[in-house]
This record gives C-alpha cells, sequence and structure tokens, in this order.
C-alpha cells in the first residue's frame, strides 16, 4: 500500500475516475456530491445541486470536465467546482457512464418497464435513446465501450427469476443480447485487452466475444467480485469486498488481501502504475502497487 485518502465518514464513493490532469475524482451518493482529490492527497467536495441524486458514475468527458449520472441527473464539473446539470432528457434514471466510439457520452438508464441507453454530445444536445425490452434493468457501473469501435456494451438484470444478459447497443441504435445462465447477476463490464468483454458476475468472472461466446471463471461465494478493469500484463484486475484479483485472458486467477479493507468497489489503473481503490463502507480511497 503507497497512499491512502480518508474521505469523509459517511461518503460511501461509488465511482472513480481520473481527469486529464492526473488528478482523482471520485461520486459519493450518500452525500449528494462528487469530490475532486488532488496528486498531494487534497479533498474538496462539490455537493450536487437537489436533494436527491444519489451520483453513481464519473468519466473524464470529451470537454476536459467531468460527467457523471445519479438519480434523474447527468451533470458535469470542472476543476473549480463549477457545475451544471440537467434532467428529464431521456426515460429511466441514469446509472452506469461510459465514453463510446464516437466520442460520446453513452449512459445507462434503470427502471423496469422504461430501461434504455441513451447517447448525449453535450448539456441541452439532442440525445438518442436505444429503449430496451420491458423485462430489463440495471446494475451500477454496467456498461462499457466494445472492442469493436462500434458499440458499447452493458450489463442486464432481469427481476425475479428471469434470465441475466449481456447486451450490445451499436452506433447505428441497434439492439442485441446474449442470455446468461440464471443467477448470474452480471454487474461491472468492460472491454479486455483479447478483443472480448469481461464482467463481474454474483461469484465469478464472465467473458464474452463479439460472436456472443461466454466463459464464466469461478471465484467462489465467499468473494463477491465487484468491479473489473483492463491493467498491466495484458491481464484483468477485479476486487472483492477485501481483496484484489487478477484474471489471464486464459482464466488463471489469483487473489491479494487488502489490509483493513471492508467493501472494496471500484477499481482503476493509477497514472504510472498501480491501480486506484474506493472502499465504500471504510470511506478511503487506496493506492496499492501492481501485486506480484
Amino acid at each position: 500500500m503507497t497512499k491512502s485518502v480518508r474521505l469523509p465518514a459517511n461518503a460511501g464513493p461509488s465511482d472513480l475516475a481520473l481527469s486529464g490532469d492526473g488528478e482523482l475524482w471520485v461520486t459519493e451518493a450518500p452525500l449528494g456530491a462528487v469530490a475532486r482529490v488532488t496528486t498531494v492527497g487534497t479533498v474538496t467536495q462539490f455537493r450536487i445541486p437537489g436533494s436527491s441524486n444519489d451520483p453513481s458514475g464519473i468519466l473524464s468527458g470529451p470537454d476536459g470536465k467531468m460527467w457523471f449520472v445519479g438519480f434523474e441527473v447527468i451533470g458535469k464539473v470542472d476543476d473549480t467546482g463549477s457545475m451544471t446539470g440537467w434532467e428529464g432528457t431521456a426515460p429511466g434514471l441514469p446509472n452506469a457512464i461510459t465514453l463510446g466510439p464516437d466520442g460520446a457520452v453513452w449512459y445507462t438508464n434503470g427502471g423496469l418497464g422504461n430501461a434504455s441507453i441513451s447517447r448525449v454530445t453535450d448539456e441541452g444536445g439532442p440525445v438518442t435513446t436505444a429503449v430496451l425490452p420491458k423485462d430489463i434493468e440495471f446494475p451500477a457501473r454496467g456498461i462499457t465501450e466494445g472492442p469493436d469501435g462500434s458499440s458499447v456494451w452493458f450489463s442486464e438484470l432481469s427481476p425475479g427469476y428471469g434470465k441475466d444478459s449481456i447486451g450490445r447497443v451499436g452506433t447505428d441504435s441497434r439492439y442485441s443480447k446474449w442470455s446468461l445462465p440464471q443467477g448470474t447477476v452480471p454487474q461491472s463490464i468492460t472491454s479486455g485487452p483479447d478483443d472480448a468483454v469481461w464482467f463481474t458476475t454474483r461469484t465469478g468472472i464472465g467473458r464474452i466475444t463479439s460472436s456472443g461466446r461466454i466463459t464464466i471463471y469461478r471465484v467462489g461465494h465467499d468473494k463477491r467480485p465487484t468491479d473489473i478493469t483492463t491493467g498491466p500484463g495484458g491481464a484483468l484486475w477485479f476486487t472483492t469486498p477485501t481483496r484484489v484479483g487478477r484474471i489471464t485472458i486464459g482464466g488463471k486467477i489469483t487473489l491479494w488481501s487488502v489490509p483493513g479493507a471492508k467493501s472494496l468497489n471500484t477499481i482503476i489503473p493509477a497514472a504510472g502504475s498501480g491501480f486506484w481503490l474506493t472502499d465504500r463502507d471504510a470511506a478511503v480511497i487506496h493506492r496499492i502497487q501492481t501485486p506480484r
């Protein structure tokens, strides 16, 4: 462990991203805020206007600002804290966000019977929406640019005992999906180094090719993988509540404990080497060296 940054005790960090100048930004759902963490560890809080915005996803946008989504809100903030936001641009509840292959911002809208994938280029600009089947709802952090350069991929949850799935929407708004085994519960998703898409499940790590071939690698009931990202060495790296894991494209899994961890969620590569991790229950951001 090389660095830890403590947030307010009730911050509940939910997502993490690096800005173009190398500073960290984190969404804090219980506080209804986003925070900037400088390279020397100084934390500055920026409250989002409104009383119930529950921010969930954040990224560095095409205009150099940090874009975020939350309960009925899409917004962006610059490094001075100047913030703009807008609501009602698409049906549903925005809850996961990514940059698409076309340089636009794409986001998921949750809500049973009203789920969609939306695309926007700027505040007040036109929003393109692909409405999904009525038996779909979304988890947080469930969307990524696809490896094919013409689509976004996302995790889909069906209510009750329905079949979960991995979905794809192309820049032409065409929708496809591939069903997963019952009880998979896909969550975080990312493009891998092998032209496939990788995702976390309730008990393991999943991989799906562009043709829809699915492989699930078991981690274990007690590990509960949370977030996943592509990291160094041509491998995927992921979090469980108390550990960091590495999975090769061949499916070999290695786990390392993170001392003091309570509920690790987001993992992103740090500039230079290592990773940044958020711990929701401990309200801490950790930087760790790349485990060996």
